[in-house]
């Protein structure tokens, strides 16, 4: 069976019942309206890819229909078939140039039907597949952008810990070179027979020792694997957050650690942060959730760059997360410039942005409501200007 929902809305009760009862042995989410003003009650919580209408009802007709729904249903993700009389040729035209699909003669022949049906549910999926393609291309767009953005930070932030290794490694060569002189010193001890050649090789050791300052290069020496340890688990972090983000295009969906996955996030980022904001991490304990970890890690990424965007100097950014009832609820929260009311429900528009021209895509923020609406979440803006703006992203926490 196919589960496609399909709508009949036909003032004829038996008419309705017949066209219900042919299309139940293929489709099995089919529902029925007896009027245009029942149709439009029914599409504010169902959304059927195909409908099909009566052209001529008592009040509105089947044309006022078709308008109305190209008007609710923007993503034109819906196909209606019109269902005409003999004669009204002026009226499937008019139907056709409003964008209804195909249309039928009643009585409707069932193969005709069917066939009618199938053929819209056809353009549906079709049309689907074609939008999840262009969603996929603006989330390649977006993370290549994103990728090129913060290219110049993620050199920098593996450079400087390269950097000081590297000076590491040269102050350990000149200790070696230092430490040879010592063992030197050390073997003239050693090799030494007459107590007169003893004695005088101890008193070149121990002056040695002082010129070398062996004390302080031994205490220096630990100093120095511990700051170069700890900069190549830095470069580490960095390439395992950058591998974790480039798998993003990998759809597998497991039980992830949201707070993991933002750790990662700043890691890549953190350059394009610290030098504009204070960092407050406020994580708590929270259940997994079911989803991509590389393209939450997009989503994420997404919101703190914008959030540091929006701060002119120095401001502060709050990333915390909690347990709520059976969600995980994400904040990403600046102090930052704001965003006035009029512009926040066109943020998620694909290509709108606020930024100068030339600076990121626009797709930034489209593609993150994508992603997370794709694994069951929400994504919603609160915003005060010249007080700052809040993302709250809530995601179904995984079943315990």
């Amino acid at each position: 069976m196919d589960d496609t929902p399909i709508l009949i809305v036909d003032d004829e009760a038996d008419a309705r019942m017949l066209l219900a009862q042919i299309l139940e042995d293929e489709y099995d989410n089919v529902e029925t309206a007896e009027s245009v003003a029942e149709a439009l009650i029914k599409l504010e919580t169902f959304f059927p890819k195909v409908i099909l209408s009566d052209v001529r009802m008592p009040g509105e007709d089947g044309l006022s229909f078709l308008k109305k729904v190209r008007a609710i249903r923007e993503d034109k993700d819906v196909n209606v078939i019109l269902l005409t009389g003999h004669g009204d040729q002026d009226t499937v035209v008019e139907g056709l140039r409003r964008g209804a699909v195909d249309f039928l003669s009643k009585p409707c022949e069932e193969d005709a039907l069917l066939e009618a049906v199938r053929r819209a549910v056809n353009i549906s999926k079709k049309f689907k597949e074609r939008k999840e393609a262009e969603a996929s291309d603006h989330a390649h767009i977006s993370k290549l952008s994103t990728v090129g953005e913060l290219a110049v930070g993620i050199i920098h932030e593996v450079n400087s810990p390269v950097a000081f290794v590297m000076g590491n490694i040269n102050a350990m060569k000149n200790y070696l070179a230092q430490f040879a002189q010592l063992l030197s010193a050390y073997d003239k001890v050693v090799v030494a027979e007459a107590v007169e050649d003893v004695n005088s090789a101890k008193e070149s050791l121990i002056e040695v020792k002082k010129k070398l300052k062996v004390d302080f290069m031994m205490e220096d020496m630990n100093d120095i694997v511990v700051e170069s340890i700890d900069g190549l688990e830095r470069i580490r972090d960095i390439v395992a957050s950058l591998k974790s983000y480039a798998h993003s295009d990998n759809e597998k969906i497991a039980p992830i650690d949201i707070n993991k996955t933002i750790e990662q996030s700043i890691k890549i980022i953190w350059n394009e942060l610290k030098y504009k904001c204070t960092l407050n991490k406020e994580l708590t304990d929270i259940p997994l959730v079911n989803c991509n970890a590389g393209q939450l890690s997009q989503v994420f990424m997404n919101l703190m760059v914008n959030a540091s965007h929006a701060i002119d100097e120095q401001g502060i950014l709050t990333v915390g997360t909690k347990h709520v009832d059976d969600t995980v609820v994400i904040s990403i929260q600046d102090n930052g410039s704001g965003i006035p009311q009029e512009l926040i429900d066109k943020l998620f528009e694909p290509f709108f942005t606020t930024k100068p021209e030339g600076v990121g895509t626009g797709l930034g923020l489209s593609i993150s409501k994508e992603i997370v609406e794709k694994y069951g979440g929400t994504i919603r803006i609160e915003s005060e200007v010249d007080v700052g703006t809040t993302f709250i992203v809530t995601m179904p926490a995984e079943a315990s």
